[in-house]
């Protein structure tokens, strides 16, 4: 997890499939018996499973990124225990809040907080409040579930700083869909601030895009130089979800201009890295993007012309 958050992604995915290949070996060694062998209540299947969940959409492999918060569930579920189970809908909560799939996020939180509530996991209890307010904002742009929102931050936050960052994202988001571009820059701010601080770089890319498109309404300049600047910064780790949102906020910034052409070169690239998932939302917008271009004509055709 610290590997995780610290934003060396590549070795955390290391980590996090030795660790499940640890459980698997556990895991299977209980076929013949109703109880698992893992049973003590701070198992951390739930993490090692829906934590890899995330980490792998991060990396751009959405599919397999599904699969992994499906068989955490699963998993949870074999253990009888509340507290792994609860984490995996909270983390599966999340996965889909990265596949911008709100109807699912409602789901999933609503497995999250009831298993929260009857067990006074508080964390998870606030985290569910918060992407499920989400969604409502992204459903219905609704100013109450907006507030909703801002009001289950302050208190997750004042359980601690994890997820300080995770959550900023989310309210960045939030206020981007409303149009509340102060409001999110404030958040996204502080966040920045605070994941350079205590080097938490997880989502320093994510932080950097939701600021520039907040931005792209009053500020081109400032604007590109935020999302050139999150481009960078997922290259740099390996973060290929968050290099194509990058990408894709460049070309919709540069849409009707004469840079327009880089925008979509550099996007095209993007793209092309990608073998799976591409019935996601960012990947279908991607590829929307790059049809809409017209077809340049080949430097043999230009000279004739």
């Amino acid at each position: 997890m610290a590997t995780f958050f610290r934003g060396d992604l590549v070795q955390a995915r290391a980590l996090l499939e030795k660790s499940g290949a640890m459980y698997d070996d556990i895991l299977g060694q209980d076929s013949g018996g109703d109880e698992p062998k893992l049973n003590h209540p701070d198992s951390f299947i739930g993490t090692s499973r829906a934590l890899r969940a995330s980490l792998l959409w991060i990396l751009g492999h959405p599919d397999q990124a599904r699969s992994t918060a499906e068989l955490s569930v699963e998993e949870s579920k074999r253990l009888k225990l509340p507290f792994p189970l609860a984490l995996s809908w909270s983390e599966t909560a999340q996965l889909h809040f990265w596949m911008r799939d709100s109807e699912m996020v409602l789901e999933a939180t609503r497995r999250a907080s009831e298993l929260a509530v009857a067990h006074a996991f508080p964390v998870w209890r606030t985290e569910a409040r918060v992407l499920s307010a989400w969604a409502r904002v992204m459903l219905t742009r609704d100013a109450a579930a907006l507030r909703d929102l801002e009001e289950g931050m302050a208190e997750r936050l004042s359980l601690g700083s994890r997820a300080r960052t995770f959550l900023a994202t989310v309210h960045g988001e939030a206020c981007l869909a409303m149009g509340e571009v102060g409001r999110g820059l404030s958040s996204l701010d502080e966040a920045i601030a605070f994941a350079e601080d205590g080097a938490e770089g997880v989502y320093l890319s994510e932080l950097h895009r939701l600021k520039g498109m907040l931005l792209a309404k009053t500020d081109q300049a400032g604007a590109d130089a935020y999302l050139r600047r999150a481009l960078e910064i997922a290259r740099g780790s390996s973060a290929r979800s968050f290099e194509l949102r990058a990408a894709i906020g460049l070309a919709r910034l540069w849409q009707a201009s004469e840079q327009h052409a880089d925008a979509v070169s550099r996007l095209a690239e993007t793209f092309a890295w990608f073998t799976e998932g591409f019935s996601e939302r960012d990947l279908t917008e991607a590829r929307q993007l790059l049809e809409a271009v017209p077809a340049q004509p080949s430097r043999s055709r230009r000279r004739r012309a």
